[in-house]
């Protein structure tokens, strides 16, 4: 038996651990495999990084970037959207957290909350200085 695997990414995901990733609790590396590396090895294993066009289920072909590539069973995982139950405009306040770079961007002020004010910060009232500070 042959095994193929396509994505369009060249690693797995623990996608349960990504609020860790998002608090720098864990580096993204902690919670993504390459999947490569993961099947090392299986010699019966072939990788494609590429995106699934669409899949000719009369020819039994996928189609990608990067061609046709022909199986006779398949297995589909098409991933995760958000979902805001028809309030869209949640998505601009609460931004969702199913790929790495969800969890990466809030990383940096959530790193950086503790630094030391800068000179030009450390006078003035108190709201005017945490104000720069807060998330949720």
């Amino acid at each position: 038996m042959e095994v193929t695997v396509v994505d369009r990414h060249n690693y797995h995901l623990f996608q349960p651990l990504l609020y860790q990733v998002a608090t720098a609790g864990l580096s993204p590396g902690d919670i993504a495999s390459p999947i490569r590396w993961m099947l090392r090895k299986q010699e019966n294993a072939a990788v494609f990084l590429t995106n699934v066009e669409t899949i000719d289920v009369a020819t039994r072909e996928i189609v990608s970037d990067v061609g046709r590539i022909g199986y006779d069973y398949l297995i589909v995982a098409s991933g995760a959207a958000h979902s805001y139950f028809g309030h869209d405009e949640w998505a601009q306040d609460a931004p969702g957290l199913k790929t790495l770079d969800d969890a990466i961007l809030p990383r940096r002020p959530i790193r950086h909350a503790n630094d030391p004010l800068p000179p030009a910060m450390q006078h003035g009232s108190c709201q005017q200085r945490a104000r720069p500070l807060g998330y949720a």
